[in-house]
């Protein structure tokens, strides 16, 4: 449908709804090109991963289970830089794909791989050094969790090239098998070690278990067929290319995950395990606008998030996350008890508020997931918006942590502001985005990948 159709004065509103039904269900990053796959294969590991919580903590108890859930998000902030390059190194694929459609040459690829290794050893040695303060802090009766932890960072950073570049490239379908089948495997260790009675440091391992399959099987995909060694383009990746998204993601995953390492700190050991179990069920939506925003995200590479192809991508992403967490927030709110007990079992029992509010947070999140990476392809600043709701959130959480609910009001409140300034960044734009409309469709000239 032409421009000129669908701005008319005259028409009717029905009109103009079809007009704007019509248009989401055009062509859209959402479906073809294994994007319903790569969808499918975020939702098993979500599954994989609520069932990993459910099993583990049911059989090592509410107080230990607090301590892997503070750990775990020590996992999530040690993802942000891995995170950051693998966004990166999609980035930079996607568009020397779009211009001279292949692969990169398996020599770039395996100095690549090089460098993950030598950063993955220091990460290692950075985790290894702080694991005496980090017991103390979490109040764990060993530091060998803390050890695992950190050899989490081998598998993290050597699939740092593989999942870019079949990102980059689109091969949604191979980034799926290596996705399910990772989180197949954690699950499976998780549950056997924790019955055995390894406790925290067996889940931990799990988790490592499952990176190192996931790691491992996109290799394989990405080697087959076999890389040339000289024919392709190269791919290299500066500490500049990663700085900017590398603060973005960071801001981000903090502000996730902060409520329940700080409930740790402030909370009894048992409150922050019913916290953590509640935040656990509440954010077990977040795997849904994590796999909207990657699927789409090669198209605002693309277009560098100007267009209506772009607009139209981010609204529709919008749409999905709403729709979807809004109906399971909606569920956690209505019965809270059915969900954490019928999960976790009747050890844990946290306040049914706490429940709901955590679930309205969940929906913030994920939109605040999808604009983010819009404005990183746009080289926003407004990507960096999280960053100051991490300050507020901490600073308002160690004034008044008198309670689990007030923490969970405080991450509510801190996230919809956080994602009110985004989306007006999206608002602030529309006039920008006109001129680039007839362009969105010309090959992208600017280099391949700059500081957000």
């Amino acid at each position: 449908m032409s421009r000129g159709a669908r701005v008319s004065g005259t028409a009717p509103a029905r009109g103009r709804s079809a007009s704007f039904i019509s248009r989401l269900a055009g062509a859209s990053p959402l479906r073809g090109a294994g994007g319903p796959a790569l969808l499918a294969a975020f939702t098993a590991q979500n599954v994989a991963n609520l069932l990993f919580h459910v099993g583990v903590s049911r059989l090592v108890g509410p107080m230990a289970y607090g301590g892997l859930v503070s750990l775990l998000t020590i996992h999530l902030v040690l993802m942000v830089p891995v995170n950051a390059a693998q966004i990166a190194v999609a980035q930079l694929i996607s568009r020397a794909d779009y211009e001279s459609p292949g692969f990169p040459t398996a020599r770039s690829v395996r100095n690549l791989q090089l460098r993950m290794a030598a950063t993955a050893l220091v990460a290692f040695s950075v985790v290894a050094a702080l694991s005496p303060t980090l017991r103390g802090f979490l109040h764990l009766s060993s530091s060998t969790p803390v050890m695992v932890l950190g050899a989490i960072a081998f598998p993290l950073f050597l699939g740092i090239v593989p999942r870019g570049v079949l990102l980059g490239v689109r091969c949604f379908r191979q980034l799926a098998v290596a996705l399910v089948v990772g989180s197949a495997a954690r699950l499976a260790v998780g549950i056997v070690l924790s019955a055995l009675g390894s406790g925290i440091t067996g889940a931990m391992l799990a988790v490592l278990v499952g990176e190192g399959v996931t790691t491992l099987i996109a290799l394989k995909k990405l080697r087959s067929p076999q890389l040339d060694p000289e024919q392709g383009f190269q791919v290299t990746l500066s500490a500049r290319n990663v700085t900017g998204v590398t603060a973005a993601f960071g801001s981000f995953w903090l502000l996730v995950g902060m409520d329940s390492f700080l409930a740790r700190h402030y909370l009894s050991s048992l409150g922050s395990g019913y916290y953590g179990a509640a935040a656990t069920a509440a954010r077990a939506v977040l795997f849904l606008p994590g796999a909207v925003a990657l699927v789409i995200f090669p198209t605002l590479v693309r277009t560098e998030g100007r267009g209506p192809e772009a607009r139209r991508s981010v609204l529709e992403a919008a749409v999905v996350v709403i729709v979807a967490g809004g109906v399971a927030a909606g569920l956690l709110a209505a019965f809270p008890g059915a969900f954490v007990i019928g999960l976790f079992g009747g050890k844990y029992r946290p306040p049914a508020q706490v429940v709901g509010i955590l679930g309205a947070s969940a929906i913030v999140f994920g939109l605040i997931n999808v604009f983010q990476l819009f404005h990183i392809a746009r080289r926003s600043t407004l990507a960096y918006v999280p960053a100051a709701g991490v300050v507020g959130a901490a600073v308002s959480i160690a004034l008044n942590h008198n309670s689990a609910t007030r923490i969970a009001l405080t991450m509510l409140i801190v996230s919809a502001a956080v994602a009110s300034v985004m989306s007006m960044g999206l608002t602030l734009r529309r006039n920008t985005d006109r001129g680039a409309s007839h362009r969105s469709d010309a090959p992208n000239t600017s280099p391949p990948i700059a500081p957000v």
